[in-house]
């Protein structure tokens, strides 16, 4: 089984695959044929909804595939969803080509992302005995509506995979085809001109303010994956070992008003190489557990308060939340990795955007100091709000307990006031087995 992820320029796509135009992509060309896709009824696919892991029986018996080669052809599908999904879901699911699965594939699900561009090789696809193909589009976790599905001639090969991109979730619907004759092509995308470095950088922010290179699924690419068609920020490994990366500072975008409320926020942040593997720590905006008299809890027995998670995020200007990973002054990356990713992910559904990263930061924004049990708790230890930037370098390098949603779950709900609460924070900190919740390359 293959994960594949959204198309970039996914809103491109979907116009010209519906006006039978072409769409090039960094690394793919796509153009719209006129092969029909129906459901069992002959009738063309558009805005047909599917409650959760329902199915849809769909087909293309068209005179057109007689003399079509296979290995140039890929299914379009535009798909809409409320977006509600949690970390690791899926929201859609290709399969049961002429009832051989070895062709299904799960397309993973971006929480916060509402419309998706996705494209299924047909390459493997053997025609039947009548000269045509059927399968099955599936929802995933959540309803969706199948907005249109197309057959794409695909310029070279059909795509392996997609490059994901979640900030160029399309906003739009397809094209009216009447409109195809007062248009032109879209334009080729130029790929973002790649960085080289010669020494350690400094204070080097990546993502707001960089053309080309904001966050995509709540990733940073330091190095892309050139097997995938991905850019990354540096041209190559051997200019990021140059570049000397030993600490990340996170910047997230986060609701204030949630804050103030008291809503339980946080995630997973971390780092994704091929030899570095998948490194993954829990954070929050919360800092200290209290029980429910307002007291710190100290359930390990060393005479300071409890953490409520191994990264507490810091406020630094309204909406922006920050926290600093290091690395004890080694680089966070090995030389041996191909590709370096930084990621984000929300386990809250609060929206949270990873918004930039900053390498090896002069400013370190650092875990609170834990306070005595015994000490009086006041705002300025437990509102995450008025925690301070430290120019320290203290903040942990563990691998932190990994988490699935649903056991982060228990312990996420009021996690400073009630005893079940308390209980379900104790064993969450004590380290009870869960299941990491990884995000697939």
């Amino acid at each position: 089984m293959r994960i594949s992820k959204v198309l970039a320029a996914a809103s491109a796509a979907a116009l010209v695959a519906s006006m039978g135009m072409t769409f090039v992509s960094a690394d793919t060309t796509y153009t719209a044929t006129t092969i029909k896709v129906t459901d069992k009824d002959d009738n063309t696919i558009s805005n047909k909804e599917l409650a959760s892991y329902d199915s849809l029986w769909t087909k293309s018996y068209d005179a057109a595939l007689k003399d079509a080669d296979m290995s140039k052809l890929a299914i379009h599908f535009v798909v809409e969803t409320d977006g509600k999904y949690d970390a690791g879901q899926k929201a859609f699911t290709v399969y049961g080509f002429n009832s051989d699965n070895n062709n299904k594939e799960d397309y993973m699900a971006v929480a916060g992302q509402t419309k998706y561009d996705f494209y299924h090789s047909l390459k493997d696809v053997k025609l039947d005995q009548w000269g045509g193909f059927g399968f099955n589009a599936q929802a995933g976790d959540r309803d969706v509506k199948i907005i249109s599905v197309d057959v794409v001639t695909v310029g070279e090969s059909a795509p392996s995979s997609s490059t994901a991109d979640s900030s160029s979730a399309t906003d739009s619907k397809p094209a009216d085809s009447s409109s195809a004759t007062d248009s032109k092509p879209a334009e080729p995308v130029t790929p973002p001109k790649q960085n080289t470095a010669t020494d350690t950088v400094k204070d080097l922010e990546i993502g707001a303010n960089d053309t080309g290179f904001v966050a995509k699924d709540n990733t940073f690419r330091l190095v892309g994956d050139n097997a995938k068609g991905e850019y990354g920020y540096f041209a190559s490994m051997d200019d990021l070992k140059k570049a000397n990366v030993t600490a990340i500072t996170y910047i997230l975008n986060i609701d204030d008003k949630e804050v103030d409320a008291g809503t339980w926020i946080g995630g997973g942040i971390g780092t994704n190489g091929k030899k570095t593997g998948w490194a993954q720590h829990q954070f929050t905006t919360q800092t200290f557990v209290l029980d429910d008299n307002g007291n710190y809890v100290d359930k390990d027995g060393d005479g300071l308060a409890d953490r409520v998670k191994e990264c507490t995020f810091t406020k630094i200007a309204d909406g922006k939340y920050a926290y600093t990973l290091t690395n004890g002054g080694k680089p966070i990356f090995d030389d041996a990795d191909e590709y370096a990713q930084v990621w984000m992910q929300d386990w809250s559904d609060n929206g949270i955007t990873l918004d930039k990263i900053i390498l090896n930061p002069t400013t370190v924004y650092a875990n609170p100091e834990q306070p005595k049990v015994g000490d009086v708790a006041t705002s300025s230890t437990v509102a995450t709000s008025s925690t301070v930037a430290t120019s320290s370098t203290t903040s942990t390098n563990s691998t932190g307990t990994t988490s699935s949603k649903a056991a982060n779950n228990a312990s996420n709900t009021t996690p400073s006031t009630g005893a079940a609460a308390l209980a379900a924070v104790g064993v969450a900190l004590a380290g009870a087995a869960v299941v990491a919740t990884k995000k697939r390359k």
